[in-house]
């Protein structure tokens, strides 16, 4: 991004705006990924959860018709 104006201030606005959406920490870029790597952990988490539900109430199922 190239700053509006030959300005100071339009140069600092311009490297302030680059660094803010960046992949640096704290940018927009690094906390997209962060968030996207947090909500496939937590899909993960819940698939295994789920699967781990389903073989308790297999087995249980199977131990009342013994």
């Amino acid at each position: 991004m190239e700053p509006p104006g030959k300005d100071l201030y339009s140069g600092a606005a311009a490297k302030a705006i680059r660094t803010s959406s960046g992949h640096e920490p704290g940018g927009y870029l690094w906390a997209n990924l962060q968030a996207r790597n947090a909500l496939q952990k937590t899909i993960e988490n819940i698939e295994a959860a789920l699967a781990q539900y389903q073989v308790t109430e297999k087995n249980a199922e199977l131990g009342l018709k013994a």
